[in-house]
């Protein structure tokens, strides 16, 4: 079984037991909430800058007293950064480097679900959950060079993304991965810190794949109902 097939398995498993769960939990309690987010070497080798945000709104359930079930639908910004660098030549023609020059910036619709659990310090859970993503992307290349987003093998030199803005869809759903902490610093107001890596690959053939699978921190509160 492979990792993507494996994680959907598994992100099937977690929404159909959490809907399960929510029929037989208390009132739900709404909460809304925004972070900063520093991208991870996975996300920088693509954006070439670490910064970016998101806002989100959920719904949690109190499965039981220590268990909790989240779900939440929110949207990333990951900035771009303009980068210039030098691609080497191909075994058919090593000496021929390729100068490249732009800017690849990433958005995000995600929808995840989360279950919290009670770490034994008060107010402080656990947060695990998966996500389910919609990625969009502008990719902007500096005239007279060649995209940033190139990449070789022993075929020769292959885009990854198509020059682009305003921004455009990636295909697919890519399912991702989400674990942290959450402090609840008062009745209505929280603070976490979240890790997450989601599936994105490439936007064109599926012979030529570039390795880009973002992941990053986030650090954010939560105003909650």
């Amino acid at each position: 079984m492979t990792i993507k097939l494996a994680t959907r398995v598994l992100a099937g498993a977690l929404f159909a037991s959490a809907a399960v769960a929510s029929q037989a939990a208390e009132t739900p309690k709404f909460d809304v909430g925004v972070s900063l987010i520093s991208a991870l070497d996975s996300t920088k080798r693509a954006t070439h800058n670490s910064g970016g945000f998101n806002f989100q709104g959920g719904v949690e359930f109190a499965v039981q007293e220590n268990l909790g079930f989240r779900f939440s639908l929110g949207w990333n910004s990951f900035s771009g950064t303009e980068t210039a660098g030098v691609m080497r030549g191909t075994e058919q023609a090593p000496a021929t480097p390729i100068a490249t020059s732009g800017k690849f910036a990433l958005r995000s619709y995600q929808g995840s679900g989360d279950f919290l659990f009670a770490t034994g310090v008060t107010n402080l859970r656990w947060v695990f959950g998966l996500s389910v993503n919609r990625y969009t992307y502008s990719l902007v290349v500096t005239p007279g060079f060649e995209s940033p987003m190139r990449y070789k093998d022993k075929t020769g030199y292959h885009d990854a993304f198509a020059p682009t803005t305003p921004y455009a869809q990636v295909p697919g759903t890519k399912v991702g991965a989400r674990l942290g902490l959450e402090y609840r610093i008062i009745p209505n107001l929280s603070a976490s810190l979240l890790l997450q890596q989601t599936e994105l690959g490439s936007a064109l053939s599926n012979a030529h794949q570039i390795n880009v699978n973002p992941s990053w921190l986030e650090l954010g509160v939560k105003y909650h109902f």
